[in-house]
């Protein structure tokens, strides 16, 4: 699923939604801060720019079915945000 906009000036800018069966696929494909899921992105970016000579950005946005299960704040976490929380006042 996804959208694509066809600009005056001929880009193609297309947004794709993936979404993943399992927590887990989505955390694979964005980790490394995302390499692996920027490595598909050009390459198909780099396709779609020869097979339609002309422009084209596409953005990927990774999703998961399952819902990802929230962590409990430990004492760390609350120690950081009293600190941040400080700071900024």
């Amino acid at each position: 699923m996804g959208h694509v906009l066809f600009l005056f000036t001929g880009e193609i800018i297309a947004v794709v939604l993936v979404t993943c069966p399992l927590l887990r696929h989505r955390k694979m494909l964005i980790a490394g801060g995302g390499r692996i899921i920027r490595e598909v992105a050009t390459k198909a970016e780099e396709d779609a720019r020869r097979a339609m000579n002309t422009h084209v950005r596409l953005r990927v946005v990774v999703q998961s079915k399952e819902k990802e299960k929230e962590k409990p704040i430990t004492r760390k976490m609350m120690a950081w945000k009293k600190r941040v929380m400080r700071e900024n006042n």
